[in-house]
């Protein structure tokens, strides 16, 4: 384009536009209509007089062959709604596109229960750090800790072992007499090997004699007769024993014509005892199973009838048992005295020996 009125160098200011002369002006759609008209000549530019109205922009199929040399390029076109304005409705019959409200996709629902879970594990974790913080921090300075206070130590628990029963006063309920001689033996351990070692040691018995046997414990002392029966009998409880009997007894050893030697024995009723049901307690022997402790040798098979009555004198009543070797047990009871004996000439022996008021020999 030609510029027909050069824009002023004075002043830096852009001249206001020219109201009147003309220009010439050449487009591509004015030079073909010169050359149809000229018959092939060149050219011609077209006046316009700028005092009239400016012609209407060409159309896209008829592009201006203007020369825009040296003018600064147009900025490119923005859409309408950039600058606040409503866009401007399509001309013609032209399609536009104007998406539904459902067409919008929904978000997916797992994105939701996501943030409801991240949601939940954010408060519970919030919650546990504010019961920690007040646990470590703040309860300290509300609820201090109470101070300890020291119990006594408990009662040591005092067992009071009863005190041990007074030794036994050994008083013989046989006379022996002045130059008797006698023997010691344990309580415990095996009374048929005990009195036989004893026996052996004794330089010699006198036939148709009777040898106080003293059955003494670990100190020394006298034996009781509850404990010492229940060694030979276990069938006879130490307890029934010492609620009938006296603690003390007294042991023998009756020695034969043949030089043998047969055990016996002498327990005392205690005051408060029945005679009735001690008889009763004591007749329990004769069950037992180990009445061959009361031997100093096996005496061999007891009788198939077992015990039987008898009686010593003329009015002693008493129990015996007969065994194969012709050893016998007797057993009776001589005023307070309960008299146990493996030889029937030994009862008969140590009975005027007893020391009683009483005789019934």
């Amino acid at each position: 384009m030609e510029n027909q009125n050069p824009m002023p160098g004075s002043g830096g200011q852009v001249p206001p536009p020219p109201t009147s002369g003309s220009v010439d002006i050449r487009t591509q759609q004015s030079d073909i209509q010169s050359i149809k008209q000229s018959g092939g000549s060149s050219p011609q530019p077209t006046q316009f007089n700028l005092g009239q109205s400016v012609p209407s922009s060409p159309s896209p199929s008829a592009p201006s062959s203007m020369d825009f040399s040296g003018m600064p390029p147009a900025p490119p076109s923005l859409p309408a709604d950039n600058f606040g304005l409503p866009p401007s409705v399509p001309s013609g019959n032209e399609p536009v596109f104007n998406p539904a409200p459902g067409a919008i996709p929904p978000a997916p629902e797992g994105g939701a229960d996501f943030k409801k879970i991240s949601l939940i594990i954010g408060v519970v974790v919030a919650v546990a750090a504010l019961i920690w913080v007040g646990y470590v921090y703040l309860y300290p300075l509300f609820f201090s800790a109470s101070p300890l206070v020291e119990l006594p130590p408990p009662a040591q628990t005092v067992t009071e072992t009863p005190p041990s029963p007074p030794p036994i006063v050994h008083s013989s309920f046989i006379n022996f007499g002045a130059s008797a001689s006698s023997l010691s033996i344990p309580v415990a351990g095996s009374f048929r090997s005990d009195l036989s070692i004893a026996l052996s040691a004794v330089p010699a018995l006198t036939s148709d004699s009777i040898t106080e046997v003293k059955v003494q414990n670990a100190l020394g002392e006298q034996g009781s007769w509850s404990f010492f029966l229940n060694l030979l009998l276990p069938e006879i409880t130490a307890a029934e024993t010492a609620d009938i009997f006296a603690d003390d007894f007294t042991a023998f050893v009756y020695t034969d014509s043949n030089l043998k030697s047969w055990p016996g024995f002498v327990a005392k009723l205690k005051p408060s005892a029945s005679l009735v049901d001690a008889g009763l307690k004591v007749r329990a022997l004769e069950s037992s199973i180990f009445l061959s402790n009361l031997f100093l040798s096996d005496p061999g098979a007891p009788a198939v009838e077992g015990f039987k009555d008898g009686q010593v004198g003329t009015s002693i009543p008493t129990r015996y048992l007969t065994y194969s070797s012709g050893a016998a047990i007797d057993y009776l009871w001589y005023g307070d005295y309960f008299v146990l004996v493996t030889s029937y000439p030994g009862v008969q022996k140590v009975l005027p020996l007893i020391q009683t008021s009483t005789s019934n020999l």
